[in-house]
């Protein structure tokens, strides 16, 4: 997702410097979008005034931030940097503390909407932090997001992440779980797609998951699924012989 992130900022009229942990992406998009290749995220920190990260983990996040190589090496005092990374809120408040006695300032930025937001920029950004420096730092997301939330104090972007990363999981584990057992029970999967698409039932994922061909063509196959716990369910997931792990 950093890759379109970026490119949304170079194309805004930013300058950006760039770097990645996969250098060829880096190095690609510096020359497509005249961007400022960077070896290290130290030298990012040298010549950025704010500074985005969005990686895989804490532990990556801990490493692009205070590592040896990392933006804390470089950053200036007043520098601000916002790590769009999903990781532990607890490590995101030290990883700011340790900023903060460096004079840079830190929000927790995580972000959703996959893959198709970011290219679109239309990304969903939910911020912790301090107030005033989120509003200092605005016109960098806007370019990337078309909703910015500020959740509070910091940690409590990552906080309404989390939250929302539950419910969503939980919400595919019973969609998962219940297009199993519709198609194994003798239901055309896409009949069930749109009768879940016209009832009580209807959510964002599942609109989605209409438009997918794979979900239109085969059920899906999501080893963790969900659907509320009834006798009635109960005894159709056995007729069926379906494995279905949160109802059982």
């Amino acid at each position: 997702m950093g890759y379109p992130m970026a490119r949304n900022l170079l194309r805004a009229g930013h300058e950006v410097a760039l770097w990645s942990n996969t250098s060829g992406k880096a190095r690609k998009l510096a020359a497509e979008e005249k961007g400022l290749f960077c070896d290290t995220p130290r030298q990012v920190a040298e010549n950025a005034d704010c500074i985005f990260l969005c990686v895989g983990d804490t532990t990556m996040a801990r490493e692009v931030i205070l590592g040896s190589e990392g933006i804390v090496q470089g950053a200036r005092p007043g520098t601000v940097v916002a790590d769009a990374s999903t990781i532990s809120p607890s490590q995101s408040r030290l990883i700011g503390q340790a900023l903060k006695a460096k004079g840079v300032d830190f929000l927790d930025a995580p972000c959703t909407g996959s893959t198709p937001g970011a290219n679109g920029g239309t990304l969903t950004f939910m911020v912790g932090g301090d107030q005033a420096v989120f509003e200092r730092t605005k016109p960098f997301f806007e370019p990337m997001g078309k909703r910015l939330y500020y959740c509070g104090g910091p940690g409590m972007g990552l906080q309404a992440k989390l939250t929302q990363n539950l419910i969503l999981s939980n919400i595919l584990m019973a969609f998962n779980e219940g297009m199993v057992l519709a198609t194994k029970g003798g239901m055309d999967p896409q009949l069930m797609l749109d009768i879940l698409d016209n009832s009580a039932a209807k959510s964002g994922l599942i609109a989605y998951k209409r438009h997918s061909s794979s979900a239109a063509t085969s059920p899906p196959t999501s080893p963790r699924s969900g659907c509320i716990r009834t006798s009635t369910h109960a005894g159709v997931w056995k007729r069926t012989g379906c494995t279905l792990l949160l109802t059982s």
